[in-house]
C-alpha cells in the first residue's frame, strides 16, 4: 500500500486526522498506526454485539 493509500485508509477510520499531519510520518509508521486503529475499531464492534 502506498503512503497516500495508507493515509486515505487512516482518514476513513479517524476522520479528524489531517493529511498534512499524517504526511510527517513514513509508510511503516502509518502502517502501524492503521493496524492500531483497525484493532481498536474491531474491539469496539465486538463490544457492541
Amino acid at each position: 500500500m502506498t503512503k497516500e493509500e495508507l493515509i486515505e485508509r487512516i482518514r476513513q477510520i479517524n476522520k479528524t486526522a489531517r493529511v498534512d499531519f499524517l504526511n510527517r510520518f513514513d509508510e511503516q509508521q502509518l502502517r502501524e498506526y492503521l493496524e492500531h486503529l483497525m484493532q481498536i475499531t474491531c474491539h469496539q464492534v465486538a463490544a457492541c454485539q
